[in-house]
């Protein structure tokens, strides 16, 4: 189970004046790990090979940031440069850590959509950071398809208010999450080794 730090809440007067929030924040996405090993990548598995493309209906928001005391008001965060290049990288370093390519015959590809990106910000003193992200995911074998699932991540973080590597680390955490969630499905296993099922 992947285990994320919990918001830690220190004295006023330790931490200094609540930071002022008043505006949209902007941050470059940049994959490095943030969390422990994902699940190893099943030994007859071969090379895995990963296509993204952005299933949102509106790519340009990346989530909101509000204050603690005011959760009415809030403003946009948005990532800024190729977010498909990012999810691309972010996934394919994951894989890597769970030991892609695998010793294994059979070569898979998996073509990723992005449904959904979210990154929530509630600032008070500090800020405290959430992210999600939904995928869905198809294995192929070759031009067959394989399996089809839906895959969802989560995320948290807690630190300085707009911090750019909040954003990252948060939002790194939700994909490292999703790929955990992915290697959990007996039948994601299956397909990778080309033991092809419905989801």
């Amino acid at each position: 189970m992947l285990k994320f730090w919990a918001p830690i809440f220190l004295p006023l007067a330790f931490l200094g004046c609540a930071a002022s929030l008043n505006e949209g924040a902007t941050f470059p996405p940049k994959y490095y790990p943030s969390g422990p090993q994902p699940r190893t990548v099943p030994a007859c598995a071969g090379l895995i090979s990963v296509t993204v493309t952005d299933g949102r209906d509106n790519p340009g928001e990346a989530g909101r940031r509000f204050e603690e005391q005011k959760p009415a008001s809030d403003y946009p965060i948005k990532m800024t440069g190729d977010a498909m290049a990012y999810v691309k990288t972010a996934l394919e370093d994951i894989l890597k850590r769970a030991g892609n390519p695998g010793k294994g015959p059979t070569a898979t590809t998996l073509a990723v959509t992005l449904d959904e990106l979210y990154l929530e910000e509630k600032t008070y003193v500090n800020a405290e950071f959430a992210a999600g992200v939904a995928l869905e995911v198809i294995i192929s074998v070759g031009n067959t398809p394989c399996w089809k699932g839906d895959i969802t991540g989560q995320g948290s973080n807690y630190g300085k208010v707009g911090s750019t590597e909040s954003y990252q680390q948060t939002l790194n955490r939700a994909f490292e999450n999703a790929v955990f969630n992915m290697f959990r499905q007996k039948k994601f296993r299956e397909a990778l080794c080309g033991k092809c099922a419905s989801s």
